[in-house]
């Protein structure tokens, strides 16, 4: 990354790793050794190690706070992982590939603000299961308080509706970009997540 820095143009940098390979117990389960806790190399029984933060997890935060130092030094990173959380701390803009194909490309408050919204409406009287049933409005939960909605379209007909229950509240949650993510490659885009 220090070499990468000092380039004038946009660097691509790719980190590979093979697990496990030469050591026996992590060839034999390759899964329990990936992102491991220490281990008795004689014999591949995991050590308990307190609060040590992991390897894996301080590579990450390590690479995270190299990204940071870029962007702040004005350079265009390209940031490619599966970890969404990272992502969405670092990246001013996110690309989507599915099926081998870039699909998206959005900044990441543009992305996150207009996929969906999650909302909690507590009301006077509780309306029935089938008020808010409308195209792209989804009950996610209610309770003895309030109902739990996600929100694609027709927020105005749903907040219609819900006037005539009394609104107490409304609460919204942010949406992550895991969530739109996964959103994404659900059933309203036909396929699965990949």
């Amino acid at each position: 990354m220090e070499k990468a820095k000092k380039y004038d143009f946009p660097v691509l940098l790719h980190v590979v790793t093979t697990k496990g390979k030469g050591y026996e117990p992590a060839s034999e389960n390759p899964t329990s050794f990936h992102s491991s806790a220490p281990f008795d190399v004689r014999n591949g029984k995991f050590i308990k190690s307190g609060n040590k933060p992991s390897y894996s997890k301080m590579f990450g935060q390590t690479v995270l706070e190299l990204v940071r130092e870029s962007r702040a030094d004005g350079s265009t990173v390209f940031f490619s992982s599966h970890i969404l959380p990272e992502v969405q701390v670092v990246c001013d803009r996110v690309g989507i590939i599915r099926e081998g194909k870039l699909v998206a490309v959005e900044r990441v408050e543009d992305l996150i603000s207009q996929q969906f919204k999650r909302l909690r409406i507590s009301f006077r009287t509780m309306p029935p299961e089938e008020a808010f049933r409308l195209p792209g409005v989804e009950e996610l939960g209610r309770d003895d308080y309030g109902v739990t909605l996600e929100v694609r379209e027709n927020l105005e007909q749903l907040m219609e509706k819900a006037v005539a229950f009394g609104i107490q509240d409304i609460e919204t949650y942010s949406v992550s970009l895991e969530e739109i993510f996964l959103a994404y490659y659900g059933a309203n885009k036909g396929g699965a997540h990949a």
